[in-house]
């Protein structure tokens, strides 16, 4: 388990980027950001960040990267849905989603779905912070759905929306984070409706989990290749953490 550094998880919202941190002396905060680089500004040395974003993009060949196609067979049946296929980097910088859906197919030989489309955004604002570089932060891509099940020992059932979703959710994380229950309803008062969702704030908080069990996460695939440049195309998710005492 890492200790005396910042760990962040992190998840997409309407407002930014919703983060959950443990600071270094071990206390837990939360917060939006309006975006990425903001984000990663002020964190101590050798923070420890797990974004629920595609990091590493495909340029040509295969049609969709490895980790994606993992993750989904993973999390099927049930939550297989939830891993889009990342968009190629020369769709993620395009104009338009008619352009992108263009530039994808002549690319990768597939389609952009909608939903990746409305996620290119962030995409791009990630990928052009790490090809400058991310300093004193590690980043890794995570996928909320992936440590759950972790957590479970099988996909969760239930829409991480819905009224069951987040009970099931929460029942997870409540023994492994202490007060989280509370950090998500105040999160949820402060933020909910405006600036990010439930999911978000409890996306980030599974994510958050993985950043604190950094050296104990797992990958898909196990051995990630780097995309043109340079970033790994993998998928980090928790190994099983045991209740706190």
């Amino acid at each position: 388990m890492s200790g005396g550094v910042d760990c962040l998880g992190v998840d997409g919202c309407s407002a930014g980027w919703f983060f959950c941190r443990r600071r270094p002396d071990g206390a837990m905060d939360y917060g939006v950001a309006a975006d990425f680089s903001t984000l990663l500004r002020g964190l101590s040395p050798g923070a420890r960040l797990v974004v629920d974003i595609p990091i590493g993009l495909l340029e040509s060949g295969a049609q969709e990267r490895e980790c994606d196609r993992l993750a989904r067979r993973m999390l099927s049946p049930g939550r297989g849905s939830s891993v889009f296929p990342a968009p190629c980097r020369q769709a993620v910088y395009a104009e338009d989603y008619a352009r992108a859906a263009a530039i994808n197919r002549r690319v990768l030989g597939r389609g952009l779905s909608r939903q990746s489309w409305n996620i290119a955004a962030k995409i791009r604002e990630v990928d052009a912070v790490l090809q400058a570089g991310s300093g004193h932060v590690a980043v890794r891509e995570g996928h909320p759905e992936l440590s759950f099940r972790a957590l479970a020992g099988r996909p969760v059932a239930g829409n991480k929306k819905t009224r069951e979703g987040v009970h099931s959710r929460l029942e997870l994380l409540s023994p492994r984070l202490t007060g989280i229950r509370a950090l998500v309803a105040e999160a949820f008062l402060e933020h909910g409706g405006f600036d990010c969702g439930r999911d978000d704030i409890i996306d980030a908080a599974v994510l958050l989990l993985a950043a604190i069990h950094w050296e104990q996460c797992l990958s898909v695939p196990e051995d990630p290749p780097a995309d043109p440049k340079g970033l790994s195309m993998a998928i980090h998710y928790l190994s099983m953490v045991a209740p706190s005492d």
